[in-house]
């Protein structure tokens, strides 16, 4: 899942959590974004155990 912090058009102005966010491409919306991406553990149930961010 993608955390969009800024649209790749103010991505230049983006001053939050800069050190663990880099540019990506979402390809079911077709834009490049600012952010980072998130990986979620969950149980059989759906709910969460753990979850991970990462530069996208």
């Amino acid at each position: 899942m993608n955390i969009i912090n800024n649209k790749f058009v103010r991505a230049y102005f983006g001053k939050r959590l800069r050190d663990i966010s880099s540019y990506g491409y979402c390809t079911s919306k077709k834009e490049t974004y600012y952010g980072m991406k998130v990986h979620v553990i969950t149980d059989l149930q759906g709910n969460p155990l753990d979850y991970v961010l990462i530069k996208a």
